[in-house]
């Protein structure tokens, strides 16, 4: 879902969206397993895997984003989650829960956004299919319900489809590049004395993450922390260790992103991108190593 102190400044950057992301008639993601329709007279932009719909006699905008919610309980309290430190934009839920579908929540709320006053409506879907859902928000200007925003949603929710999400060909690209590897990523600080006698220090992590064939993962890290005079000097070592499953997934219309699932249950996900080569995770290097690399090896035979 979209949290509320993102709505203002998101539907500001799909109303300045480029002509050559707009839709005028339907919207179709098979890679994420769904598609919905763009009202007549409305016009549909995509950005950063949000799209916004608008009309020019209409002051507001409607904003339909993804969520990863499988179950009614988490979605509502997701939604429920209004921002309570944030005088500029302090919202307030209008009215009772309500389900117009079995797998649908609806809510109204109304306050201020950026100091400006709103009217806020929207509908979280769960899919049926597998994949991720859908949450529609209309947003409106002023202190009460914009009928044609409204319908403008409500039009976009009746023609919402799910389907079985269909894998763009990078995700198995990307694990077939992963498969049976070690991605290494390496930090480095040190800051030296500034002054005759005084401290300086550095500190050096490493992280290890062997993604073995069969979906199995074991990550290391370890960090080193030095500090120093020209009378003394002291150090510390830390590490921790986990083990899990990891897969390839979709990440948008067309990315893809490394999932871990550890033991402990915590989940961890990166975005994957390919610079000339070199191997990013959510935007830092790491370095991929195979079978035939040594030490620098995965150790997928323990």
């Amino acid at each position: 879902m979209i949290r509320f102190r993102l709505l203002v400044p998101l539907a500001l950057f799909l109303l300045n969206a480029s002509a050559s992301a707009q839709f005028v008639k339907r919207v179709d993601v098979p890679s994420l397993g769904f598609s919905f329709d763009i009202p007549a007279g409305w016009t549909g932009m995509e950005q950063q895997g949000a799209w916004g719909l608008v009309k020019e006699d209409v002051a507001g905008t409607v904003i339909i984003s993804t969520h990863e919610h499988k179950t009614l309980e988490g979605l509502e309290k997701d939604m429920t989650a209004l921002p309570t430190d944030d005088p500029a934009n302090s919202i307030q839920q209008v009215g009772p829960v309500r389900h117009p579908y079995p797998n649908a929540i609806e809510l109204d709320f109304k306050g201020t956004m950026e100091w400006q006053p709103v009217w806020i409506g929207t509908v979280g879907m769960i899919s049926n299919a597998g994949g991720p859902g859908l949450s529609i928000v209309a947003l409106g200007q002023g202190t009460e319900p914009n009928l044609p925003l409204l319908e403008a949603a409500m039009s976009v929710i009746e023609s919402v489809r799910f389907t079985q999400p269909v894998a763009p060909p990078v995700v198995e690209q990307w694990r077939a590049h992963l498969t049976g590897t070690r991605l290494t990523y390496i930090s480095s600080y040190s800051s030296p004395s500034t002054m005759a006698g005084g401290l300086g220090g550095g500190m050096s992590t490493q992280i290890t993450l062997d993604l073995c064939p069969g979906g199995r993962f074991t990550r290391k890290a370890g960090s080193d922390l030095t500090l120093g005079s020209a009378d003394a000097s002291a150090a510390s070592v830390s590490g921790s260790q986990g083990t899990g499953s990891w897969d390839v997934l979709t990440d948008g219309p067309e990315g893809a992103r490394l999932e871990l699932r550890a033991n402990d249950g915590s989940i961890s996900s990166y975005t994957l991108e390919d610079r000339n080569g070199g191997t990013f995770l959510q935007g830092e290097r790491w370095f991929r190593t195979t079978g035939g690399d040594g030490e620098n090896a995965p150790r997928c035979d323990q």
